[in-house]
């Protein structure tokens, strides 16, 4: 939680145990000591969190440890905050991912980068759109129109203005043919064709065809009910 401290006879955000600083134009942090633990030579510099923080230099921005070392150089022209682990990235106006080690695990070489969740993250490039993990791996290429975020371990995908769905592998599990789509709740998701509505399931079969006006209500228990009268 920060707080304030007087350095110079004004105050400073303190957080994670240091204060920032400023000398002659320049910041940088010091213990509760006063112990200059990040010397002050930065532009600019935000507070420390989970014990990193992000310091400008020369246009260009990087990230810090407590001790003051240079975890990533300042060489970025953007640094997003880290979430699951990684922080987003931009060089060149291109944007990638760097860990808290200061790798680039994904190359700068993305139009845009979404936030990593559960290890993956939506990527787009050329107007298209891809999804990669976090060992920088693209799990699904840059082809689609569009993605949506994984709900059930599936995607809703557009392809040449129709929806589908992939999974995580980037298989194609329900093709795109779909004027519009519902992410998958209890293993199915509503889809609509031709103004009608009906529900998959996660193997593509159309369970329930696109034949209604709407559908209301349908959850797990009503088509684990509908097994049970199969059987």
């Amino acid at each position: 939680m920060a707080t304030l401290a007087v350095v110079n006879g004004s105050a400073q955000n303190c957080t994670d145990g240091l204060v920032s600083v400023k000398v002659n134009g320049k910041y940088g942090f010091t213990d509760k000591s006063g112990k200059e633990v990040v010397s002050c030579k930065y532009d600019l510099v935000n507070l420390f969190r989970d014990g990193l923080a992000m310091v400008k230099l020369n246009n260009k921005w990087g990230v810090v440890d407590k001790s003051g070392k240079e975890v990533i150089q300042c060489r970025y022209d953007t640094i997003d905050a880290f979430h699951d682990g990684l922080a987003l990235a931009k060089l060149n106006n291109k944007w990638g991912a760097v860990d808290k080690l200061g790798r680039e695990i994904l190359l700068c070489k993305y139009d845009t980068v979404d936030l990593f969740r559960n290890g993956l993250a939506i990527v787009r490039s050329n107007n298209r759109c891809g999804v990669v993990d976090k060992s920088g791996k693209e799990v699904i290429p840059c082809r689609y129109e569009f993605i949506d975020f994984f709900s059930e371990g599936f995607a809703s995908v557009k392809q040449n203005g129709k929806w589908g769905f992939v999974d995580k592998t980037g298989k194609e599990i329900v093709h795109c043919k779909y004027d519009n789509v519902w992410f998958f709740s209890g293993g199915k998701a509503k889809v609509e064709q031709n103004g009608k509505w009906g529900f998959v399931d996660t193997t593509g079969k159309e369970i329930i065809p696109c034949i209604y006006d709407d559908t209301f209500n349908a959850n797990k228990a009503f088509f684990d009910s509908k097994k049970m009268e199969a059987l």
